[in-house]
């Protein structure tokens, strides 16, 4: 009679995780039993040749643990590494767009650029006349202070979340409130005209 296991489960099950520390299998098992996304468990096991994704994850999860890796996904990390990477391109663009040198980027520069032609009297482009070289200059000091604005609103905004955080941690009991149930009124009848 044939092994049926065997039968069941192609042979690279048998082989050596190219880490050298577990079977596929063992690995396959290791994170089923973790409670992980059975996707990443059924992606370990599909394709075990491709195990540069599985190398790193299994060394995260040797550094620091799979109970820790697995507190992180389903509390916090989820949310705030998008989160981060939202932050940091948001600053680092209205950054680029303040104080860059070049006039096609930043907003002060283009103010500079057109500053000194408007002070030799030469016109650029799509301004045909002094009146409309300093609405562009003056747009572009607009421009500069909203996205400064921005930068600093975007700001506070992360500090007030991180002490709002902060607060809700600290506190023994459940932070948020439901309001009150309100019935509606019944709509008022407006006479028809």
């Amino acid at each position: 009679m044939p092994d049926l296991e065997a039968a069941a489960h192609p042979p690279h099950w048998r082989k050596r995780h190219p880490l050298g520390q577990a079977s596929t299998r063992t690995i396959y098992r290791r994170l089923r039993s973790s409670r992980l996304s059975a996707d990443l468990a059924i992606w370990a096991y599909v394709y075990p040749w491709s195990f540069s994704l599985q190398a790193i994850f299994i060394a995260i999860c040797r550094r620091y643990g799979l109970a820790k890796i697995i507190e992180m996904c389903t509390n916090h990390a989820i949310t705030i590494l998008p989160a981060t990477w939202v932050l940091v391109c948001t600053l680092t663009a209205a950054w680029q767009k303040i104080f860059d040198m070049n006039p096609r980027i930043g907003f002060l520069a283009h103010a500079d650029q057109y500053k000194e032609a408007s002070a030799c009297g030469m016109f650029l482009a799509p301004a045909k006349s002094i009146e409309q070289m300093r609405q562009v200059i003056f747009n572009d000091y607009v421009n500069a202070s909203l996205a400064g604005l921005f930068i600093l609103m975007l700001i506070s905004l992360l500090a007030f979340g991180i002490r709002t955080v902060i607060r809700a941690r600290g506190m023994n009991a459940p932070t948020v409130k439901e309001a009150p149930f309100e019935p509606l009124s019944p709509p008022e009848r407006h006479p028809q005209f």
